[in-house]
């Protein structure tokens, strides 16, 4: 679409034999330098300097990869285990509410297949629960 004017797709031909010029004069430079034991020592320097900045970041950068892997590990497991969890203990609870609720939904299902009376079942409903008389009729009153 748009391209920058120093980008390898619009560069004219004065450009290019501009920066081939450019090039050419960085190599006379470069080949002009004395190689003095000086100036290598100077370059060595700052190569090792360089080096020793870029193991400090690289060293930083491991370390939190690392803890962001161990964290992502952790995540998965906050997740999973409990899920785990649910398999082994919830299909046992399951079975236990219906063996003690298991009569209050039988009873329920029985009524609204046969197209009972409703207030028999609100009888039954009333009858689990542990109400006096008087609450047995407010609620009874609520229901209706």
């Amino acid at each position: 679409m748009f391209k920058h004017p120093h980008s390898p797709g619009v560069a004219s031909s004065a450009q290019e034999a501009d920066s081939e010029q450019a090039a050419s004069e960085r190599l006379v430079v470069t080949k002009t330098r004395a190689a003095t034991p000086e100036h290598l020592r100077e370059l060595l320097e700052k190569n090792l300097k360089w080096s020793q900045i870029i193991y400090e970041q690289n060293r930083r950068l491991n370390r939190k990869l690392l803890w962001m892997s161990i964290a992502s590990w952790f995540k998965l497991a906050l997740v999973v285990i409990p899920l785990i969890l649910g398999l082994l203990f919830l299909p046992p609870f399951f079975r236990q509410l219906l063996e003690n609720y298991g009569s209050l939904f039988q009873s329920f299902q029985s009524t609204s297949s046969t197209g009972s009376d409703r207030g028999a079942a609100v009888d039954q409903l009333i009858k689990l629960l542990p109400l006096n008389s008087a609450q047995q009729e407010q609620f009874k009153t609520l229901l209706k």
